[in-house]
């Protein structure tokens, strides 16, 4: 079975996250995020932010970083034509601690570059 390349930008712990079907699933129970990764693909890169937002695991930029999914751009076979299947394996995925701090130590994480 394929799996995502996965990078700890932080340490942990992370969010748990999986792919099943294609399906990128961040998080669990109701605090959970649904990502199409191959609806997702463009014709170039295409990175998603998963951030905890006051109501929990937000797709978008709404509170600090948890995950974010880098998709590869879709291939196209010969000329043209159709477009080949997504390689999961090519998929990145980058984690941040989900570990609140609180306080005098607590510290704001930049935005991503990639």
């Amino acid at each position: 079975m394929n799996r995502p390349k996965s990078i700890a930008v932080q340490p942990a712990p992370h969010v748990p996250w999986d792919v099943l079907d294609g399906v990128l699933l961040v998080g669990s129970g109701e605090d959970l995020v649904r990502i199409d990764l191959a609806e997702r693909r463009t014709d170039s890169y295409e990175t998603v932010d998963v951030t905890r937002g006051p109501a929990g695991l937000v797709e978008g930029i709404h509170g600090p970083y948890v995950l974010s999914v880098e998709i590869p751009p879709k291939r196209h076979e010969g000329d043209g034509g159709s477009v080949e299947p997504l390689d999961i394996a090519a998929v990145t995925i980058h984690l941040w601690t989900t570990r609140q701090e609180t306080g005098a130590d607590a510290e704001t994480e930049p935005a991503p570059e990639f």
